[in-house]
């Protein structure tokens, strides 16, 4: 297990180490820890923001 802090980046990409699928883009903020066992890679704040849009956007497909 590692941990991730915003040291490490504000935008972390975590995907599955065995499979390569995505888990999901995350915010770290201050103070905050992401741990994970999985591959972990540094994304821009772009890339973060289509994610966050794409997940809003099936979310509002759900109700």
């Amino acid at each position: 297990m590692s941990d991730y802090t915003i040291e490490n980046g504000q935008y972390l990409k975590v995907t599955d180490k065995d499979t390569g699928d995505l888990i999901g883009i995350f915010e770290v903020s201050d103070g905050n820890v992401l741990s994970t066992i999985h591959t972990v890679e540094t994304v821009s704040e772009e890339e973060y923001l289509i994610y966050v849009t794409s997940k809003e956007t099936e979310l509002d497909q759900i109700e």
